[in-house]
């Protein structure tokens, strides 16, 4: 027959950074924990040639209301200066 674990006590098994064991992967599946994350840090980004800090994706949504504002107010200005409706 199988046995149980039963986790009573917190019980470090790696740390952030160390490289997992074969027997610490295998505890790990039996537990059906995932190991490991995946992801992306995004240091730069290239466009037509330029080369930005990853900084300027960081948008909010308080940010993009304001850009979008001031984009109406310019454009109600230009349509008063031309004459336009």
């Amino acid at each position: 027959t199988r046995g149980q674990i039963e986790m009573v006590n917190d019980t470090p098994l790696i740390e952030a950074g160390e490289k997992v064991t074969a027997s610490q992967a295998a505890l790990l599946q039996k537990l059906s924990i995932e190991p490991f994350t995946y992801g992306l840090k995004l240091k730069s980004v290239y466009d037509n040639g330029s080369l930005f800090d990853a900084k300027v994706l960081d948008i909010t949504d308080d940010v993009l209301a304001a850009k979008f504002s001031d984009a109406l107010k310019m454009l109600a200005s230009l349509s008063l200066a031309i004459g336009f409706p």
